[in-house]
């Protein structure tokens, strides 16, 4: 903070310094005591200015500073020795070879400023184009100026080459300062550009002075001089003004538009000033040379331009051909990829028209010919449904496309191009953009007609094998019963025994012929329920009292916690649900632990929890457990029996129940498994509402 201040301090009164020189040296009349002061304060204040910038700064712009210093003070010491020894007389080769030096010395400087790193081309281009500009202003001082100062001359050769030096050395650390200005990093940037203003003010000074001199006519002390204050003022102001660091910016390429046009309206002007002005006797020679350079050096820069300009369009031209055959590969392999899928795929834009369609897809949909790519997709697909106003509203592709949601494992029928209906499952997805927008959507289907078959002769076979197996069952369990009556007499020692074997398998037998039943008239949804309230504490007693006799042989301790909520459920199903969980919780658990089943009213539903400490489940198979005839381990069915359908009934009937179930597990710690049924407003329970939880069922004794 404190340096900013400083900094728009030292701005403010150097501005005032040159606000108060231009007033007093604009009155019209000389005044040289006040000239000379400014003079030397002027330079003085960039010298010293300079100096404490050096100082400051480190590396080339060290040495950059440096160097201004020093020409600062020997400008500014040559002037003031010949204004306070000579009188205020300017005049003189002293006077002009000390500015010559220290025009040399600042041309230094300022080529020692850090610039951006630019290939061999653009920094040829760039030097040219100061040649260009430094030799069509020498061409314009030749017109106007070079034969006045020639004329007015009167000393020998060197005398005469110091005075035509001098312009040449304005021109050339102006160009340096603009040139440097261009390839100057962000930090010097602002510093550059008012050096370039600094040396062109004392650049007019100095052809100012040369012009009136050679005329006579120049008076030391008036407006005249101000150039040369305003360019060591403007000089000081660079150095106090801060470096703006920032990002480096690739500056624009040389030869473009504007820089070319820059050049030829250069040497544009320079011509058109020479031929107004005309070229004196005297300056013929050395305007024809500067003609040959500036001309030369314009070509030069021009060819380079076109020969880079041609290479770097071959160049693009095989970029583009590159780019272009791995295009194509792309495509090739894209193309190839999506039709070696077995499964139909079609993509479509905004509009929902078809942009892709794979061969599998146009097999499928019996697609021969070129594809209509002006109606919506499914328009093409679907036939028109009956009182439906706008059927796309509810289609999955303006889903896709509208609302950016993906839909998964959705069965639709497609009309195929023969008119066959063909039975499909299908998943949409939406394409999005990188700005997250949709540009369309891809829909992915395969033919569910096999599958349905397949599904439907299933069910067709589960309801067959239940129905059929239960008449011989009911015979075979009646006739064991006889016999364990003793209908037949006394049974010999072995007979017992194989009676009651005989007894539990078909018992277990007909469990699963009731599963198999079951899932039959669940799938159908044609499972009778009296869906009532009950209370929830008096459904689990009931429910775990079928489960006593399996946790008392595996020596397992269940317990119960549920407050008195009341459920909406069917009694009989509930107690299944309750039974098929705590019996699977029995059959995976070790001796000596314990099942817990709980249940809390919470809002507008019950949850019901069974607890139990086994072996837990991977977490990679936890979605499936639901699923028919599936078993954590196939060793399970031959260990602990069953099918895998009791977890799929018990799915079901809480579906059908209006509730929802899931599980958590942890592998080595144990499994629950939740689920919830709707919670009664009121407290009547349809059923006797007489029991309450059960705190313990059976004991390991």
């Amino acid at each position: 903070m404190g340096n900013s201040r400083g900094h728009v301090a030292a701005v403010v009164a150097l501005g005032a310094l040159a606000l108060t020189a231009v007033v007093v040296l604009s009155t019209g009349h000389p005044h040289p005591n006040v000239a000379t002061v400014f003079l030397l304060a002027a330079g003085l204040v960039a010298a010293v200015g300079c100096f404490i910038r050096a100082a400051g700064s480190a590396g080339p712009r060290r040495r950059a500073w440096s160097m201004l210093a020093v020409a600062a003070t020997i400008a500014a010491a040559g002037n003031g020795v010949v204004a306070v020894l000579v009188g205020g007389s300017l005049g003189g080769p002293a006077v002009d070879a000390t500015i010559g030096v220290a025009l040399l010395i600042a041309i230094v400087g300022i080529l020692l400023f850090p610039q951006e790193k630019l290939s061999r081309t653009e920094a040829t281009t760039r030097i040219l184009d100061g040649v260009v500009g430094g030799c069509a202003a020498l061409i314009i001082a030749s017109a106007l100026v070079y034969s006045q100062l020639l004329a007015s001359t009167q000393g020998g050769g060197l005398e005469r080459a110091v005075v035509l030096v001098i312009p040449v050395l304005d021109v050339i650390v102006v160009t340096a300062a603009a040139s440097q200005l261009l390839r100057a990093d962000e930090v010097d940037r602002s510093a550059l550009a008012l050096l370039m203003i600094g040396f062109f003010c004392y650049a007019v000074g100095d052809l100012h002075y040369a012009v009136l001199d050679a005329e006579g006519s120049y008076v030391f002390g008036t407006w005249t001089d101000l150039g040369w204050i305003l360019g060591y003022l403007t000089i000081a102001v660079a150095t106090a003004v801060p470096g703006r660091a920032g990002r480096r910016e690739r500056r624009r390429r040389p030869g473009g538009i504007a820089s070319t046009g820059a050049v030829f309206a250069i040497i544009l002007g320079a011509g058109v000033i020479q031929i107004v002005a005309g070229v004196p006797r005297d300056v013929r020679t050395g305007t024809g040379m500067l003609w040959l350079v500036l001309v030369m050096s314009a070509a030069a820069r021009q060819m380079l331009l076109i020969s880079e300009n041609h290479a770097l369009r071959r160049g693009l031209e095989r970029t583009v051909d590159a780019q272009t055959g791995d295009l194509r590969h792309l495509l090739r392999e894209r193309s190839a990829l999506i039709d070696s899928v077995g499964d139909g795929i079609y993509a479509v834009d905004r509009e929902g028209r078809i942009t892709l369609m794979n061969r599998s897809a146009r097999e499928m949909l019996g697609l021969d010919g070129e594809l209509d790519r002006t109606t919506h997709a499914h328009t093409l697909f679907h036939t028109d449904l009956e009182g439906a106003e706008d059927p796309l509203v509810a289609c999955y592709i303006t889903e896709a496309i509208q609302l950016g949601s993906t839909t998964a494992s959705e069965d639709d029928v497609y009309v195929r191009g023969d008119g066959v209906r063909l039975e499909v499952e299908i998943t949409a997805s939406p394409i999005l953009e990188d700005d997250g927008s949709v540009s369309g959507a891809v829909v992915a289907f395969r033919d569910a007609t096999q599958r349905r078959e397949v599904e439907r002769m299933k069910r067709q076979f589960l309801s067959v094998v239940g129905h059929e197996l239960r008449t011989p069952l009911t015979a075979i369990q009646g006739s064991l019963q006889m016999l364990d009556d003793g209908v037949a007499g006394p049974l010999p020692a072995p007979g017992p025994r194989l009676l009651r074997m005989a007894t539990e398998n078909s018992e277990r037998l007909g469990r699963l012929v009731n599963d198999i039943l079951d899932v039959e008239r669940l799938s159908s949804g044609q499972m009778p329920m009296q869906i009532v309230p009950h209370r929830v504490d008096a459904l689990i007693a009931d429910g775990l009292g079928a489960v006593d006799a399996l946790a008392d042989a595996r020596c397992i301790r269940v317990t119960a916690a549920a407050d008195d909520s009341v459920v909406v459920a069917d009694e009989g199903r509930f107690g299944q649900v309750i039974t098929n969980l705590v019996g699977n919780a029995l059959k995976f658990s070790e001796p000596g632990t314990e099942v817990r089943v709980t249940a809390d009213g919470t809002g507008d539903e019950v949850v019901v929890g069974v607890h139990d400490q086994g072996r837990g489940i991977p977490e990679a198979q936890i979605e499936a457990v639901f699923e028919r005839f599936r078993q954590v381990d196939s060793s399970d069915v031959r260990r602990e029996g069953g099918m895998g359908l009791g977890l799929a009934i018990t799915r079901e009937i809480v579906h059908q129940m209006k509730g929802r179930i899931w599980v958590t597990s942890e592998v080595g710690v144990g499994t629950t498994f939740w689920f919830t049924l709707p919670r009664s407003a009121g407290t009547d329970a349809g059923g006797d509402g007489a029991a309450s939880a059960a705190s313990s069922t059976s004991s390991e004794e």
